[in-house]
């Protein structure tokens, strides 16, 4: 009764961007530190050679049931089994690199395409690049909240541009 975990947790990183990119767009690169499937072995979180095998504390079934004595009678809980994580097996020898978890820590370099016309605090979704989830379970997300930084000749209202340029009154007729 093997079962996967949870999904990987969502990540928000903060990106700073010019008016220019901000109106016409841009592709860039963020170089962002986070649990990535570990290589060696695939996410599995088991040595190469070595062999999943069922779980002794929950019997293979991923829940541990405990019988509690309360004023209203005895309680039968049931809760994850923390030995393999609710999987109903683990590793016969854990993955050295990742110790058994699937995710091992690094820095990845992602291309984001930032479309034309973005407002600042607006955000874009990539799905599947947050942190890796633990024993090949799915990636979480990456939100990418943009903020456009101010520009020394030109405002922005919306989807307008503004500058202000002063004119004596000869020039203005």
């Amino acid at each position: 009764a093997s079962r996967g975990g949870e999904r990987g947790h969502d990540i928000q990183v903060d990106a700073e961007i010019s008016l220019e990119e901000a109106a016409f767009g841009v592709e860039k690169e963020f170089r962002l530190l986070k649990g990535e499937r570990c290589a060696a072995c695939a996410g599995g979180g088991v040595e190469s050679g070595s062999k999943m095998i069922p779980c002794k504390t929950c019997n293979g079934e991923g829940r541990v049931r405990a019988m509690q004595r309360t004023m209203f009678g005895n309680m039968q809980t049931v809760r994850e089994c923390t030995d393999c994580a609710g999987r109903g097996s683990r590793p016969e020898q854990p993955c050295t690199k990742c110790k058994g978890t699937g995710v091992t820590r690094d820095y990845k370099t992602i291309t984001v395409r930032i479309p034309a016309g973005v407002d600042e605090g607006g955000a874009i979704r990539l799905r599947g690049e947050g942190e890796a989830g633990l024993h090949g379970s799915p990636a979480g997300d990456l939100y990418l909240r943009l903020h456009v930084r101010e520009h020394e000749e030109f405002g922005r209202e919306g989807n307008t541009i503004l500058s202000e340029k002063h004119l004596g009154f000869t020039d203005a007729a």
